[in-house]
């Protein structure tokens, strides 16, 4: 759920329900839920590295930090680490800079990563299951 304010009201929507010009409340520990520029603010620092899926040497960067009083441009998906403020909503869905870059969605880190450590665990494990089963198979017949 996201606090916005539409029409002069405050009230809580789905993601899915933002529209250009929704002002949305956002605070520390929240994600971006869409891109869009802050108007009002305290201190924010935020971390875009999931938003944008930046990338050096095949690897995820661990965290992208940026002060909004210098840049107050958020993208959709970054994480409020410090701070709170009001972001005016400036595109959403297929209009969004992650989406727009194709780094919407977990295909697109899949095909960057390959396989996450918890997909080649479960993998494994899998291998040994069948492996286990073939011999028990065997055994009974």
């Amino acid at each position: 759920p996201v606090h916005v304010l539409r029409d002069g009201r405050e009230s809580v929507v789905d993601r899915e329900e933002l529209v250009v010009g929704d002002l949305v409340r956002l605070q520390a520990g929240e994600t971006v839920p869409a891109d869009g520029v802050l108007i009002t603010q305290g201190h924010m620092v935020c971390d875009e590295s999931m938003g944008t899926w930046e990338v050096v040497s095949g690897h995820l960067l661990p965290k992208k930090e940026k002060d909004t009083a210098s840049d107050p441009f958020l993208i959709a998906g970054a994480a409020i680490l410090e701070g709170s403020g009001r972001m005016l909503v400036a595109a959403v869905g297929p209009h969004s800079v992650a989406h727009s870059r194709g780094t919407g969605d977990a295909a697109h880190a899949r095909r960057i990563f390959g396989h996450t450590p918890l997909q080649v665990q479960l993998q494994g494990a899998a291998e040994v299951l069948a492996r286990c089963g073939f011999v028990v198979v065997a055994m009974l017949c």
